[in-house]
């Protein structure tokens, strides 16, 4: 058959695939479908260019497959929601005639920001909250490298700093930049994720006290 592929040789090819893609062709027969499912190809993540949505579902995916995973790498993910979304924006000595003014939705304060994706009804980020504690709860004893990079889906609404402080111990590296916030917005985060990380060597990020990025190694 064209598709008689020993198991070992299909692990590998499955391997270089990206997840979604990685999913689509495990559907050409069981033994493919069984394959694409293999703990294995799941222990170094990527997940790269994803709209919002997808990115979720994908991280269901993974989750229901429970690998063992060592690095998780975020890159390039982003919301078509919150690309485009405009909201009004209000003045406290609005004059009755005054033209109504519209702003992006990041480029408002974190309690606005909350009160009008509530009221749009956008829920990802509790979504990406759940999925990413129970993710890294799953992999508290094996994950060793964790990479946010270059999205654009407003982390800050999210738990992600608390998850990697919660279930980060073994991480070595943790990188968080280029994400279009202010990364660890207060010395108190940061502090938290140093002291629940003991084994880390690596960080990479923005740190609104002692901005711009700040980057340290700590040799072996």
């Amino acid at each position: 058959m064209a598709f008689d592929v020993p198991e070992t040789i299909l692990l590998q090819i499955l391997s270089y695939l990206p997840l979604p893609q990685r999913w689509q062709v495990g559907r050409v027969n069981r033994t493919w479908h069984r394959v694409s499912l293999d703990p294995y190809l799941y222990r170094d993540l990527l997940f790269e260019n994803l709209e919002f949505k997808e990115l979720l579902w994908a991280l269901q995916r993974v989750i229901d497959i429970a690998p063992r995973v060592r690095t998780l790498t975020i890159d390039r993910c982003y919301s078509n929601f919150i690309q485009n979304i405009v909201v009004p924006v209000h003045f406290s000595n609005d004059a009755p005639k005054r033209p109504q003014f519209f702003s992006h939705i990041r480029t408002l304060q974190p309690a606005r920001r909350r009160q009008e994706y509530l009221k749009h009804g956008f829920e990802l980020h509790n979504q990406f909250s759940d999925a990413i504690n129970q993710l890294l709860e799953m992999n508290q004893n094996t994950l060793v490298s964790a990479k946010i990079l270059n999205c654009d889906l407003d982390f800050e609404m999210t738990e992600l700093f608390c998850a990697i402080a919660c279930f980060g111990q073994q991480l070595t590296t943790f990188e968080y930049a280029n994400n279009g916030d202010k990364g660890l917005h207060s010395s108190g985060l940061l502090q938290a994720i140093v002291t629940s990380c003991p084994n880390m060597r690596h960080f990479r990020g923005l740190h609104a006290v002692s901005s711009p990025e700040i980057c340290w190694t700590i040799p072996n």
